[in-house]
């Protein structure tokens, strides 16, 4: 019973809270979303001739975690030289 009334109280804020998502009227993308999906496959389909498209995602992937990875270091270094005392 306790159980039951902790998760119904849970389920009553979550739906509270996202009140405001659920209020907004249903969107969809413009008609030229599943064309321009249709092209960029078909160039993949081209690529694809040259390089395997896994691996070029892999590479993609490997050079997006890198770039991330420098740009959080640059958030950290930056706070820590807020910090007075530390140079």
């Amino acid at each position: 019973m306790i159980t039951s009334s902790i998760l119904y109280l849970l389920y009553y804020a979550l739906y509270w809270l996202t009140y405001p998502l659920r209020a907004l009227s249903d969107a969809s993308l413009p008609a030229g979303v599943a064309s321009a999906i249709a092209t960029a496959g078909s160039y993949l389909a081209i690529v694809s001739y040259v390089a395997e498209v896994p691996a070029l995602l892999l590479v993609f992937a490997f050079v997006m975690v890198v770039e991330n990875a420098h740009f959080f270091y640059k958030i950290i270094m930056w706070a820590v030289h807020k910090i007075p005392g530390i140079t």
